[in-house]
């Protein structure tokens, strides 16, 4: 047994230093190896713990949906949100925008007519993070855009996109085909770009959502009411 003062080896058993002679004390092993096990085990309990608080507050929440939703014997209609609305016409076509919204600009030539609306709502960060806007075009078929190029063109500003769905809707009475394209924007962030393209008669028509900030909140989802109403209240002239 060393002295704990002046580091002198004793002998097991021996009480005082006999160097110094200042007290020995060994340290009880069985308190030792108690101590040891209770903190050995303590990292173990705390995840235990912490598993069960998670779990438990999922259990929480999947409870409170489960209560929020009407049992499976009662029926319920979806309901679209009312959107009020300001109308829109010019010599090519004519469509329904949210009131909130407004026209940025409108374009026309002898090829064919552009108007672009947007959501003022982000319109005061100066970071412009979220965006939500679209463009309409009409053009005469001969004059009009390569439709092979169509979505390339429109989402050139985004890098790695992802298309994420090709569907066939009906808008103005006839089928067209909507595309879903997702990408990174310069902002270091995601778009969203909903492209829908038909023909018409002699012409072809174009609608181009975007939404950028797809990552922070800002989606098609969440526009879904906003653009539903521009698209079933289209008509070509």
């Amino acid at each position: 047994m060393y002295c704990p003062k002046c580091g002198t080896k004793n002998e097991d058993g021996a009480v005082f230093c006999e160097s110094c002679g200042s007290r020995l004390t060994e340290p009880n092993k069985k308190n030792v190896a108690t101590a040891q096990k209770k903190s050995s085990h303590l990292p173990i309990i705390l995840i235990i713990v912490g598993i069960v608080i998670i779990a438990g507050i999922g259990l929480a929440v999947f409870a409170f949906q489960s209560l929020s939703q009407p049992s499976s014997s009662t029926s319920t209609t979806p309901t679209t949100p009312q959107v009020e609305t300001t109308a829109y016409s010019n010599n090519m076509f004519s469509l329904n925008y949210p009131k909130t919204w407004t026209i940025n600009d409108t374009q026309s030539d002898s090829t064919g007519t552009a108007v672009y609306i947007i959501d003022p709502q982000f319109v005061a960060d100066p970071n412009a993070l979220k965006v939500t806007g679209l463009g309409v075009f009409a053009f005469i078929k001969s004059a009009g855009p390569n439709q092979d190029n169509l979505v390339t063109d429109l989402t050139n500003t985004l890098t790695n996109t992802v298309t994420t769905q090709k569907t066939t809707v009906t808008v103005d009475g006839v089928s067209a085909t909507q595309t879903i394209v997702e990408g990174d924007n310069s902002q270091g962030h995601k778009s969203q770009y909903k492209i829908i393209n038909w023909e018409k008669g002699d012409k072809m028509y174009i609608i181009a959502f975007m939404v950028r900030g797809s990552d922070l909140g800002n989606t098609l989802d969440s526009q879904k009411a906003n653009l539903d109403t521009i698209i079933n209240s289209f008509q070509s002239k």
